[in-house]
């Protein structure tokens, strides 16, 4: 299921989701100082997630120095550990080494609360992130449910099947060779991608 999708000067992004639960309820509740996010029930631990791609328009634009940045928060009986997956192919993935952690804060549409999360890729990694764009290939990252369904929500309970998950400002940033700034906007006006050309 695709929820957004952009055409942009350097290339097209997308936002999707997957789900075990044939019922899970897939909603744009406000963001985090933004107008709308994308939230999810029902989690199940290893097997749902939310998953960013960016392909490049052609091959042979350069881009270095790949970082990540998003915001996500959780109800309180929604899951707290997630970690990042991340492919060069949608086939074989790569497991960051250890689980974030979720607090909540209450969302609104003008200020930008703490639920900041952030990687950055270094060595073998980022330059296999790197040779894929450059070749023109799509690059891959997963937001995987990290948490037990006993015990693993919020608030220290368990995960409810109404306890949901809510993810906004999902972010790649780097380094261009012209001074240009790219911004890919999803359906809902929430999932912002952005390659910023940093000054050496």
């Amino acid at each position: 299921m695709t929820f957004a999708s952009d055409l942009s000067t350097y290339g097209s992004g997308a936002a999707s989701g997957y789900h075990a639960t044939a019922g899970t309820l897939w909603v744009s509740p406000v963001g985090n100082g933004s107008l709308r996010a994308l939230s999810a029930n029902q989690w199940l631990q290893a097997s749902d997630y939310y998953q960013f791609t960016f392909t490049p328009s052609a091959a042979g634009t350069t881009f270095t120095g790949i970082n990540l940045t998003w915001d996500q928060t959780a109800s309180s009986s929604g899951p707290k550990n997630w970690n990042l997956n991340y492919s060069t192919d949608g086939v074989t993935w790569n497991t960051s080494p250890s689980d974030y952690s979720l607090a909540y804060f209450s969302w609104n549409s003008s200020t930008v609360q703490g639920n900041n999360e952030s990687t950055i890729f270094s060595g073998a990694t980022e330059t296999a992130l790197e040779n894929t764009l450059y070749s023109g290939d799509t690059v891959y990252f997963r937001l995987v449910d990290d948490s037990a369904v006993s015990g693993g929500a919020l608030n220290g309970g368990n995960v409810g099947t109404g306890g949901t998950s809510r993810v906004d400002n999902f972010t790649i940033i780097a380094t261009i060779p012209e001074p240009s700034s790219l911004s890919l906007l999803g359906g809902f006006g929430l999932l912002a991608w952005h390659l910023i050309r940093r000054r050496k």
